[in-house]
């Protein structure tokens, strides 16, 4: 009986390893179950169409009060403030689809 103990202990040492190497083996014939919300919302390109591009072009008339540098700040400054503008209202038209079931 007692040269049967270390074989004893071998097998269920080599069982133990068995177990723990099926235990990390591949299974190929499942597959992920995607949820159904996590979908990348294809639904914002075919709704929406493309909008127009924002008319921000300064067309006041040069002003002769305001020297040519500082009228051409003036108008940098509102040409930057209407594509902000416009940009943020693309972005909040793109947030209420989503927001919307529509996805």
């Amino acid at each position: 009986m007692p040269a049967l103990a270390p074989k004893l202990l071998t097998l269920s040492a080599a069982m133990l390893l068995a177990m723990s190497l099926v235990g990390c083996a591949r299974h190929p014939d499942r597959q992920a179950h995607v949820a159904p919300g996590s979908r990348i919302c294809q639904a914002e390109r075919v709704q929406l169409p493309p909008l127009p591009r924002p008319d921000c072009e300064f067309r006041a008339s040069a002003l002769k009060t305001v020297d040519p540098v500082g009228f051409a700040r003036l108008k940098a400054a509102y040409e930057r403030q209407c594509y902000r503008r416009a940009e943020r209202t693309a972005r909040e038209r793109a947030r209420r689809l989503r927001a919307s079931n529509a996805c």
